[in-house]
């Protein structure tokens, strides 16, 4: 197939072959080149579409596909198992998408999923008055967050669901994240009843080394990957970023 219409192909540090979308586009595609590994979905006349329509939508994107970025989309749902052929998929970015619920199943088949943005909105006015505005029309406000929503992110690294409303989370909801490594929960209802001995917490608790509750505390790790190239790769290892003496520079440690 050729690119989209409305969207531009291209490549990246990361990308071998990228569709980005713009912000001008009111269909979902329904065909995609081959070998897309990228896809950018960021217009907010997708989350104008009906629910059979985001589904397909979704369900036509590539399963090659190892990032998909749904930010500023507005498509206010993501159904049981609409993602669930990407099983290729490191990162996915669902930020100000109007999310109000993460319900069971919506991650489904995403085995190999490392990085998994549901943030709200992390903009202020000292962002700019304009920046802020636009941003905060389309921001997630989840409340509820299904305790099998998570099921089966066996690979799960980074999760950030800070900024949100989430008011109560099972102790079970992150049964299945043993492989995390940094939770943000800041500014949500739930973490003024959380501490990071709160069992919630239990099964994350062998290699999640940045747990936030109260503050944040920084992407240093994304940071590392963003500037090792490495954000869509396996590699794995263990604690924080480490940093070479006296230059406070991060080292990759394998």
């Amino acid at each position: 197939a050729e690119c989209p219409k409305g969207c531009k192909c291209s490549q990246s540090d990361d990308c071998a072959h990228a569709v980005i979308c713009g912000r001008k586009m009111k269909k979902f595609p329904a065909a995609y080149p081959d070998g897309t590994d990228c896809v950018f979905l960021q217009s907010p006349g997708l989350g104008k579409q009906s629910v059979e329509a985001k589904q397909k939508g979704l369900q036509a994107v590539p399963a090659s596909t190892k990032r998909l970025d749904m930010a500023e989309s507005g498509i206010g749902q993501l159904g049981s198992g609409w993602l669930s052929h990407l099983s290729e998929l490191r990162v996915l970015n669902l930020e100000f998408t109007k999310l109000q619920e993460l319900e069971a199943g919506a991650f489904q088949g995403l085995s190999k999923l490392k990085v998994l943005w549901v943030t709200g909105n992390h903009y202020t006015l000292e962002d700019g008055a304009a920046a802020f505005k636009r941003m905060d029309a389309s921001k997630n406000m989840i409340t509820t967050v299904d305790k099998d929503a998570f099921a089966g992110l066996h690979n799960l690294q980074v999760l950030l669901m800070h900024h949100n409303n989430i008011t109560e989370l099972d102790d079970t909801t992150f049964r299945d994240l043993g492989k995390l490594k940094v939770l943000k929960i800041v500014d949500n209802p739930v973490a003024k009843t959380l501490k990071k001995s709160s069992p919630v917490f239990d099964p994350i608790r062998k290699y999640c080394y940045q747990l936030d509750i109260k503050r944040d505390s920084g992407d240093e790790l994304e940071d590392l990957w963003e500037k090792t190239k490495t954000y869509l790769n396996d590699d794995w290892f263990e604690g924080p970023v480490k940093k070479k003496k006296g230059k406070g520079k991060a080292k990759k440690e394998l």
